[in-house]
């Protein structure tokens, strides 16, 4: 067989310590294959099928063969005369804005400076906002910030509300209709899961109550994001943290609520204060590359990541603490129950999580 390999630019082999991925960025899945099969998929775009198999004469032509047809199969990869015809993808990530999101614990206190926030949001250029409301709230509250949201850049906004009683889907529904800006509603702390598709918007309620920013930083197979720009964005940036701003319920600029260091409070800095700081965009550049065991993890480029809560806390490179993935062996344990990990819990104060 006369042909080179290839998989199709939009997907995307990532190989790992125990097994590799395959990553369709278009159609946003991805399958596992051995590591000897990636090995050999990576040589195919410089040799032929045929020219391989006579260089490695204890892999079958057929054998090989069947397992390509495969990938053909799953619109993953295909054959060709001249891959030179064929160029990648170009891996290069650029953003024209400063700051792309921002998370913002709500509070009495942060809401005070509701204007202030949202015209530094502006001249930063972000473009997502995540709002998060760890007790019950009257969601009225936040119309002002909502109706002055049109002098920012933002395109869109997920809203975390505390479950009560007066929390309904149709008062939901109602409040998406009047902002059509919220793309997503969970409702924590409910007593029952359920997901509801509306017209203008997507509406969660989760029996998981997030009452801190110790909730976060949770790396887990539902949390996998797989996509062009995740892809490459990861392959140079932090996954979690790049051009990312956040302001706790005290008013603390950071990185992201859960992280200890902060870099001015709002009442009396600007947001874009913050980035003056050559500190503050340290984290930008931690990609999982250069995180310690996640760079062989083969969900490297997919994978969200922490840097509040990590298994050596005083290192900035360290795994995630709430990653219970063990790249080498291919499995996923608890993280809570993983005994390398007890001081780091013990000093974060999660003691309580693991009894």
């Amino acid at each position: 067989m006369n042909d080179f390999f290839l998989l199709y630019a939009n997907c995307k082999l990532t190989i790992g310590s125990k097994r590799s991925i395959i990553a369709d960025l278009q159609n946003h899945a991805y399958i596992f294959i051995p590591n000897s099969f990636a090995k050999i998929i990576t040589c195919l775009k410089s040799k032929t099928v045929e020219e391989f198999c006579s260089e490695n004469p204890n892999i079958e032509l057929e054998e090989l063969k069947s397992e390509l047809d495969k990938l053909v199969g799953s619109n993953l990869g295909h054959y060709v005369k001249d891959p030179g015809k064929f160029p990648e993808l170009d891996n290069n990530f650029n953003s024209p804005y400063k700051i792309q999101d921002c998370i913002i614990e709500v509070s009495e206190f942060v809401l005070l400076f509701g204007q202030k926030i949202l015209n530094s949001l502006a001249y930063l250029g972000c473009q997502a906002l995540e709002l998060r409301i760890y007790d019950e709230f009257e969601i009225k509250k936040l119309n002002v910030l909502f109706e002055n949201l049109s002098i920012t850049r933002i395109r869109s906004v997920d809203l975390y509300l505390r479950y009560s009683d007066t929390i309904t889907i149709e008062k939901i529904e109602k409040y998406l209709i009047k902002f059509p800006i919220i793309t997503t509603v969970v409702v924590h702390g409910s007593p029952i899961k359920n997901t509801e598709r509306v017209d203008h918007g997507k509406i969660f309620f989760s029996t998981k109550l997030i009452d801190s920013s110790a909730c976060c930083g949770h790396i887990y197979e539902g949390s996998f994001t797989v996509n062009l720009r995740f892809h490459l964005e990861s392959l140079k940036f932090n996954s979690c943290l790049n051009r990312k701003i956040s302001i706790d319920r005290q008013g603390n600029i950071k990185n992201c609520p859960s992280m200890q260091k902060a870099f001015g409070n709002i009442k009396d800095s600007n947001l874009e204060d913050a980035l003056l700081i050559p500190s503050f965009k340290q984290v930008f550049d931690i990609s999982k590359d250069k995180v310690n065991t996640c760079k062989i993890c083969e969900f490297r480029y997919i994978c969200s990541d922490c840097r509040a809560f990590l298994e050596e806390p005083d290192n900035l490179y360290s795994k995630p603490l709430k990653c219970g993935y063990d790249p080498n062996l291919g499995i996923w344990h608890d993280w809570q129950s993983e005994r390398g990990k007890k001081d780091a819990i013990n000093l974060y104060g999660f003691k309580e999580l693991t009894s």
